[in-house]
């Protein structure tokens, strides 16, 4: 049946903002999809028994020795354009390790931190917090190693950290880098670190 004159319009109106509707739809799982936070300043691990230079990235080395601690620092900056819900800094150790600790410290964008605002005194147990654009965190993480430790000479390693965050209502999960290699090792069979020719081994 031919639609009448009066009801042609209205049909148009209604294509016309579905259309508009998915565009809009689209254009923001465009942005949420893309969008990344940004590694803040690098940190390093202050109880590693040897720092080794390699590649402009540092690797921090420490023996894996059953329910050892190991600190570590990185930062986390929002570039912007939009304000971000950091959630979680997520712990992902399959048992090799737990996050024992997870500790926080927003940076003020008043003015550049000191070696003082960049330690970490003051800084309170990790929540979900709001960065705003070009806003910073410091986050520092203690590790609890399992009981089961790798054979020896073997252990892992990594440079980045995964964290959850919700941008314009949208969860999203990164890999944000920590400007540094945590390598965690056995020891050799006399409980020494295993030889390594970058030691001078």
């Amino acid at each position: 049946m031919p639609l009448s004159a009066a009801r042609r319009p209205r049909r148009l109106v209604i294509l016309a903002a579905s259309l508009a509707l998915i565009s809009v739809i689209g254009a923001h799982l465009a942005v949420t999809l893309r969008y990344k936070l940004d590694a803040g300043f690098f940190f390093g691990s202050p109880d590693a028994y040897a720092r080794v230079d390699a590649d402009n990235v540092t690797e921090h080395r420490h023996l894996a020795r059953p329910g050892a601690t190991i600190d570590y620092a990185f930062g986390i900056a929002n570039p912007g354009p939009f304000t971000v819900r950091l959630q979680e800094v997520i712990d992902e150790g399959s048992g090799s390790y737990t996050h024992e600790r997870v500790r926080m410290k927003e940076l003020s964008r008043e003015k550049s931190p000191s070696p003082v605002d960049l330690g970490p005194a003051d800084a309170v147990p990790f929540r979900p917090v709001d960065l705003r654009p070009n806003a910073g965190l410091l986050v520092f993480v203690t590790l609890r190693l399992g009981q089961e430790i790798p054979p020896e000479c073997a252990g892992f390693s990594f440079d980045v950290q995964r964290v959850r965050f919700t941008v314009l209502g949208m969860p999203r999960e990164q890999l944000v880098p920590i400007g540094h290699v945590i390598k965690v090792e056995a020891p050799a069979s006399d409980g020494e670190p295993c030889k390594d020719p970058g030691l001078g081994g």
